[in-house]
């Protein structure tokens, strides 16, 4: 008679099974190591939306510079450009603010009373002084983050000191654009700088 040959069972299935629980948990950990970096921390000052994460916060930074620095060639400065980098300005220093664990003293809800006011009158009517003290405010809080957090940052924050102490409450606003565009671009460079 033939012999008849039985082949021992592969090997292969528990191979096959471990490699895609190995693949599965590999899947698990990409995933939550994503989620961990992008967890939002607790957000100071403004009222917006409650949290805000790191992206979040370089994104904010990021958007007051480009629009900053992206009409620093236009021949205009109106009251809706003052308002916008205002607003824009006060959510990067909440933005540095949260990600660096810093609470803010200076009360940035203020600034966004103050641009409500600059927007609803035109900009040669608007009373510098309501500008003066929006540039105060966000000047005094992004200088004590920077006392605070960021001390090797002294000459930066000198500098911005300088460029709000050049617009003059007493002189109309269309008279100092100059001023004010500078005081902006030291503003986001002092943010960037602290990014």
């Amino acid at each position: 008679m033939a012999e008849i040959k039985i082949a021992g069972k592969s090997a292969l299935a528990p191979f096959v099974i471990l490699g895609l629980a190995i693949l599965a948990l590999l899947i698990y950990l990409l995933f939550s190591y994503t989620t961990l970096q992008e967890k939002p921390v607790v957000r100071a000052g403004l009222s917006a939306p409650a949290s805000i994460s790191i992206h979040e916060s370089n994104r904010k930074i990021n958007d007051f510079a480009t629009f900053v620095n992206g009409n620093a060639n236009k021949s205009g400065l109106d009251d809706t450009y003052t308002a916008n980098a205002l607003l824009k300005l006060a959510e990067a220093i909440n933005a540095v603010a949260s990600e660096s664990g810093y609470k803010v003293s200076a009360d940035l809800n203020e600034v966004k009373d103050y641009t409500h006011k600059i927007t609803s009158a035109s900009f040669e009517t608007t009373k510098p002084e309501e500008i003066g003290k929006a540039t105060r405010i966000v000047t005094e809080a992004l200088v004590e983050m920077q006392q605070a957090r960021f001390p090797t940052l002294v000459a930066e924050a000198g500098e911005l000191k300088k460029s709000l102490a050049s617009i003059n409450p007493d002189v109309p606003m269309p008279e100092q654009k100059g001023a004010l565009k500078a005081f902006f671009s030291k503003a986001a460079r002092l943010l960037q700088k602290m990014n």
